[in-house]
């Protein structure tokens, strides 16, 4: 069974409703309260090693030693977490295929200098938030709310399908996104709630289908972003 870093609101959920196991992830309160557990706030993961935050390590030592035992080497990022954008987005970097999305003036300087060293070619977008905005079907498809990732992707080869923003609940913002409100484990891209509700559904439901891929959606209600996962 995989393994996964989720919220740990989220790991709760996803106990007993797909193939993955969740390492749960404690809030930190350097972040702002409604995203304080979101994996794709505090994690990220590439080729091998898993990007945090130190002090968030220190307090939660239990559930990286978990990944830690698969393999993986950690490395602390020396940015600084806090609340206000754009110290929260130091982690928050889109990996397509070979590909990297994010607003590199705020990203891990970390991470840039190891993809450098991965040959992995970095895309410089407005949207600080770009894990989050977007949902990886696979290596070169994604689908986005964000026009800025959307438009940077099919300048670099990639599939992407923009969709209405909205639709998506965050407690505490007017609205969550795609990427942090869903996941894909194998061929299956569930959604934490029913997805039939965005406005627009049928456009996201015939791009998952072109790929030959399949929803699920695990709870019923509007869709939440819970700050999606990172896998291991």
């Amino acid at each position: 069974m995989k393994k996964a870093f989720v919220s740990c609101d989220a790991a709760r959920i996803l106990e007993n409703h797909c193939s993955v196991q969740p390492l749960s992830l404690m809030p930190y309160s350097s972040l702002d309260t409604p995203v304080q557990s979101h994996a794709d706030m505090l994690v990220f993961i590439m080729e091998g090693k898993i990007f945090t935050y130190k002090e968030y390590y220190e307090q939660n030592k239990k559930v990286f030693d978990e990944a830690k035992k698969e393999g993986y080497e950690l490395v602390f990022v020396s940015k600084i977490c806090g609340r206000e954008y754009p110290n929260d987005i130091a982690l928050n970097v889109l990996r397509v295929g070979k590909l990297l999305f994010s607003n590199l003036k705020h990203t891990a300087v970390e991470i840039l200098e190891y993809a450098g060293e991965c040959d992995y070619r970095l895309v410089n977008v407005k949207q600080g938030y770009s894990d989050c905005s977007t949902l990886v079907l696979n290596e070169s498809t994604i689908i986005t709310a964000d026009k800025s990732i959307y438009d940077a992707s099919l300048r670099n080869g990639i599939d992407a399908l923009l969709v209405e923003s909205g639709g998506i609940t965050l407690e505490g913002y007017d609205y969550g996104f795609i990427g942090g409100a869903s996941f894909v484990i194998d061929k299956n891209v569930y959604f934490l709630g029913e997805i039939k509700n965005h406005p627009s559904y049928e456009k996201i439901k015939d791009k998952i289908k072109s790929v030959g891929m399949e929803i699920f959606e695990i709870m019923s209600g509007n869709v939440c972003d819970f700050g999606g996962i990172r896998q291991i």
